[in-house]
């Protein structure tokens, strides 16, 4: 990047952006390194992914853009570690819940609209 952009764009200290995704890509390595929360199964780093849980905390951002460590330690406390296999897994059955539900309360509301 070119030294007056980076200027410009906010990055007056040569290297400060660089530091920081650095230390966050040690970070999430470290992180990425734990088993799967659902299989249990030990994987490289690059299969793992943070699931964002219900109930947690709304998903403000996808950990992979965020370059401060503060910002992915506070997204990281949001969710689960699992293999992307797990988290296929996972996000299919929570759609399908709510399809069930969606469905569930339509049948209810046609239901009332039956009894007079």
């Amino acid at each position: 990047m070119h030294l007056a952009r980076m200027k410009r764009d906010g990055f007056g200290r040569i290297g400060q952006k660089r530091a920081l995704t650095s230390q966050s890509q040690k970070a999430l390595l470290e992180m990425k390194s734990a088993p799967c929360a659902d299989c249990g199964a030990c994987y490289p780093p690059e299969v793992m992914e943070f699931d964002h849980v219900p109930g947690r905390g709304g998903k403000l951002h996808n950990i992979s853009t965020l370059k401060t460590l503060r910002a992915i330690l506070a997204e990281a406390e949001k969710c689960e570690l699992v293999c992307a296999n797990c988290h296929r897994v996972r996000t299919t059955r929570r759609r399908l819940d709510r399809q069930n539900e969606r469905r569930a309360r339509d049948r209810q509301v046609s239901a009332i609209g039956r009894e007079d």
